[in-house]
């Protein structure tokens, strides 16, 4: 039987390098066939790659999008935007399960019913939920407001989980925690009421697809702050030209993956995962070679990765009436599965 992987990415922000790598690639790797984490050679169809086989569930996380501030004038776009991309990147809706959030409203009645046995305790405790609540919220009387939904996002998370009846969760070691509370969610649920879900396992995303931004190696490549600290999906060639050469880079001169030089080892990183290469090939090329060529070459390497998917979700733009039959037939697929779980839920908890 296949395991089944969910996935989703809120439609914040434009879709980015990082995305792309760390996130977008491995949906189209583990929807093809490909083992979680293989090397992309898998993804061109070896016997290797068929040795495990997932049945895929992606999501566009709209709700969680809502959590924080956002423009609703241009929110529908942002959701086509990054579903398009998706498609140009190579997923196959029909080969997996690709749909809207919102669409589909088992996801908020699952999230009422696992709030119900979830603690203030718990949710006081997530990381992410203290980091944003630093960054975000507006000043009322002095005090920052956080919004209710933020506190309570990692309960909605975990109803997109275990709706599907989730195997395997593809994260970065920031999402971790959250997929842990699922899973505890889950137990506590089926040890008051029954089993009714499966425990969902932790995957960790490949370290070398954690992508640093441009401009602060310390931090995340991320859809929100600087445009230069970033490259989007969207970039023409020159944009994305200039913001390598514009890259910040460590001391010295020489080409070489280390702790001491976290610059160069990031965009060998990027260099690495857009090409195939072994980052310690790409540092032999590049041995008493300065910056400059390297970087010139670094940028070639990413456009010649991306530049295509920029090309396909532009050409897909123009069909709307596809836009509107992929999303439809997502979120029917989706349904199947889902009812099945929310009406087990209920019946279970003495609802129906």
């Amino acid at each position: 039987m296949k395991k089944r992987v969910f996935s989703a990415v809120r439609p914040s922000g434009e879709l980015q390098l990082g995305n792309y790598l760390g996130a977008i690639s491995q949906w189209v790797e583990m929807s093809r066939g490909a083992s979680l984490g293989a090397r992309s050679r898998f993804a061109r169809g070896s016997r290797s790659a068929r040795q495990d086989e997932f049945d895929c569930v992606f999501a566009i996380a709209d709700y969680h999008a809502i959590t924080t501030e956002y423009n609703p004038e241009s929110f529908q776009q942002k959701i086509k935007d990054h579903l398009l991309f998706y498609l140009a990147a190579g997923i196959d809706p029909k080969k997996c399960t690709l749909f809207i959030q919102s669409q589909n409203p088992n996801h908020t009645e699952l999230a009422w019913i696992l709030e119900t046995i979830t603690t203030t305790s718990e949710l006081k405790r997530m990381t992410q939920f203290k980091e944003k609540s630093a960054q975000g919220g507006s000043a009322s009387g002095g005090e920052k407001v956080i919004s209710a939904a933020l506190f309570n996002y990692p309960v909605l998370m975990a109803a997109d989980i275990l709706l599907y009846q989730t195997d395997v969760v593809p994260v970065g070691e920031d999402q971790k925690q959250h997929v842990e509370i699922a899973a505890d969610i889950a137990k506590r649920f089926n040890h008051r009421f029954g089993e009714v879900f499966k425990i969902p396992q932790v995957k960790l995303v490949k370290e070398a697809n954690r992508i640093m931004s441009l401009t602060d190696p310390s931090k995340k490549m991320s859809k929100s702050g600087e445009d230069k600290a970033r490259i989007n999906l969207s970039d023409p060639d020159d944009v994305i030209i200039k913001k390598i050469m514009s890259a910040v880079t460590d001391s010295g001169k020489e080409i070489e993956y280390s702790e001491d030089k976290p610059a160069i080892a990031n965009l060998l990183r990027i260099y690495s995962a857009c090409s195939g290469e072994p980052i310690e090939e790409i540092v032999s090329k590049f041995k008493n070679k300065g910056y400059a060529d390297f970087k010139n070459k670094l940028a070639e390497v990413i456009i010649k990765k991306i530049g295509p998917i920029r090309e396909k979700k532009i050409e897909l733009e123009k069909d709307e009436e596809l836009y509107q039959k992929i999303i439809f037939e997502g979120l029917e697929k989706a349904e199947i599965i889902s009812r099945r779980t929310i009406e087990a839920v209920k019946k279970s908890a003495g609802l129906i």
